[in-house]
Parts: C-alpha cells; sequence; structure tokens
C-alpha cells in the first residue's frame, strides 16, 4: 500500500537454495485489497550478486463478514466486485467481466476457454466472507451458461463450487459439472463451432445448492467458482444469490414439494436437503398419455426445478418422480 516502509533485521546464514521464515511487524488493515512489497538486501551480511531477484510484491485481500443476503449481477464498473477476489495462479486467463452477454441486466462473468491454451489451469472467483445465520436453509443460486468445445479430446471444461470455512485455506467440492451435463443450450442447428456468446435467456439455466447439509455448526464460511481448463469453450455465470429461507414442514417431511396446486402455467418442484438421487420427471394426463419427461444423471439435478407447461390443456395430471431408490406420484390440476 502506501504506508512508510519498515526495516527488520535477521542475522544470520541462509545457504544456497534453503529458506527461513521471519515475523514482519503487525499492522492493522482495513477492508478491501491491498499489496505488500517485500525487499532483501545484503544476503548473509555481503554484497547482492544478483539483485534483480530481491523483490517480491504480492496482492491480497481483506475480507469483513457480510451478511445474508447477499445478491451480485456484476453491474458495477469493477471486477471483481468488491469483497470478490480472484486467484488465478498461472497469471494467464481468468474470469473477467463481459458486457457481451448476462441473464439478467447487462454484464456477466466469464472464463474464455475458447481461447484459453493452458490445459489443467484452474482459476477462481472467490465469494465474500458470509455470516451464518439461523434458517431451515442457507441457498447458493447462479445460473450459468455453457456450451461443450467439439474436440474433447484433451478432457473437457469443469465447472466446481468449492466451499470453504477457514477463510480459504481449505476448499470443499460441493457441486462440479463438465461437458454435456454442464451444457445449457442443447441441440443447435447449425451446430456452434467457434467462440460461444448466449444469445438468449433460454440458453441460460439456474442452478441451486443447499448449502445448509454442508456446513458446521454457526460456521461462517465462502464459495469459489472454480474453473478447470481444457480449451473448450466459454463459460459464463451471473446472478449470483446467497440467501436463507425456512422451509415448510411438509417439504422437510417428505423431501419434496410440487408447488402451486392447482396450477395455472408452472410447477415448481423442490426438494430437501437436495435432489442427488432424483434420475427422471414424468407427467401424464388423465388418459394416461405422457406429456412431459425429462431424464437427469445421478447427483446433478437442483433442488428447485421449475417446469413450464402452459401449452397444455386444463385438466388433472399425474406427476412422477423417479428417484435411486423410490418413486413418487401426486395428482395436480391445471386450471
Amino acid at each position: 500500500d502506501t504506508e512508510p516502509s519498515q526495516t527488520v533485521n535477521w542475522t544470520g546464514i541462509l545457504s544456497n537454495g534453503n529458506s527461513t521464515a521471519i515475523n514482519l511487524p503487525t499492522k492493522s488493515l482495513t477492508a478491501g485489497n491491498h499489496q505488500i512489497k517485500v525487499i532483501s538486501k545484503a544476503p548473509n551480511g555481503l554484497a547482492d550478486d544478483n539483485p534483480l531477484n530481491d523483490t517480491l510484491i504480492y496482492n491480497f485481500q481483506v475480507k469483513t463478514f457480510q451478511p445474508l443476503p447477499i445478491k451480485e449481477g456484476f453491474e458495477g464498473s469493477s471486477f471483481p466486485p468488491l469483497q470478490w477476489n480472484l486467484l488465478n495462479p498461472d497469471k494467464s486467463k481468468t474470469w473477467e467481466k463481459t458486457n457481451n452477454t448476462s441473464k439478467s441486466g447487462s454484464s456477466s462473468f466469464f472464463i474464455n476457454s475458447f481461447a484459453y491454451n493452458q490445459l489443467q489451469e484452474q482459476d477462481f472467483l472467490v465469494s465474500p466472507l458470509i455470516k451464518m445465520e439461523k434458517a431451515d436453509s442457507i441457498l447458493l443460486r447462479f445460473q450459468a451458461a455453457y456450451l461443450p468445445g467439439t474436440d474433447i479430446s484433451k478432457g473437457q471444461d469443469t465447472l466446481e463450487v468449492v466451499l470453504s470455512t477457514d477463510c480459504g485455506l481449505n476448499f470443499t467440492s460441493i457441486y462440479k459439472k463438465w461437458g454435456k451435463d454442464l451444457e445449457t443450450v442443447g441441440n443447435i442447428v447449425p451446430p456452434i463451432t467457434g467462440n460461444f456468446i448466449p444469445k438468449s435467456s433460454n440458453q441460460w439455466r439456474e442452478e441451486a445448492i443447499n448449502l445448509t447439509p454442508l456446513l458446521p455448526l454457526n460456521a461462517n464460511f465462502l464459495v469459489a467458482f472454480k474453473h478447470t481448463n481444457n480449451k473448450g469453450n466459454n463459460l459464463y455465470i451471473d446472478d449470483v444469490q446467497f440467501f436463507a429461507k425456512n422451509v415448510s414442514d411438509k417439504l422437510i417431511k417428505n423431501g419434496y414439494s410440487i408447488t402451486p396446486n392447482p396450477f395455472q402455467n408452472k410447477i415448481v418442484v423442490q426438494h430437501y436437503p437436495d435432489a442427488k438421487d432424483l434420475k427422471l420427471i414424468e407427467l401424464f394426463s388423465s388418459a394416461g398419455q405422457r406429456v412431459y419427461q425429462f431424464e437427469y444423471n445421478i447427483g446433478i439435478a437442483p433442488i428447485q426445478i421449475d417446469i413450464n407447461l402452459n401449452n397444455l390443456p386444463s385438466g388433472m395430471y399425474l406427476i412422477k418422480l423417479t428417484f435411486d431408490s423410490h418413486v413418487v406420484t401426486e395428482k395436480i390440476l391445471k386450471q
């Protein structure tokens, strides 16, 4: 920063290639981004043969606890936003803001995998430090848009959401998708073989994660969006939300709910605490004709699923949820 420099004297002999730890004076810092610059002089009390490698500059961030809810649409002039930070180990391409596309507003953030040649490199966008609140559920929701590359011989781009309860010293993966499971676009004719930019809202998909069963009691936490590059195609994120939610006793007891019932155009299928073992959703008319179905690979179904049924006529329907270990059915009425 712009603080006056301080001198720390160290006495000893340090042989070539070895290291030692030196305690620096403590300093109270304000929340936000900071930079520390360390310069070494007179190694082992001698003149330095190579003074070009004597300086280290390190950028870091001081975070303060942020209360729920947190909503970030990445519309501000700076990126990352206040209290968010980037981890970019290879100092190459990383997450960046774009005004070319968004789910809402005019901006989102993305990583340009289409032009990212360093394979298996990982980049992180880290959230604010979030203060835990008493609630049935602490939820994370975000919008994602992705189209896989045409050459998957070297692997596929991967998106993970990773969770930390020790201020970022350690992270645990709580969401991981790649390839077709990460894809949000579906079949496009003609297929996109170049730089992917989502052109409509239906090329985005909302993802939801119930953080509650993953958090120790009263734990403050942060999460990071982690991208592993395999030079596939661009990945976009928008409308990140953290919020607390109290759920109904019925949802907690049954593990799912289907609302509203009766409905007019859309139903919402919710799960508690998650939908990891959901395999299939089907809807049948009163005559037994299947009018809707959607399959999920085990472990990827979101906890909230919005189903648009405005093209169906009024009447009674049967919805069937097939899980890995059981099946449930309910009657629903379209008005």
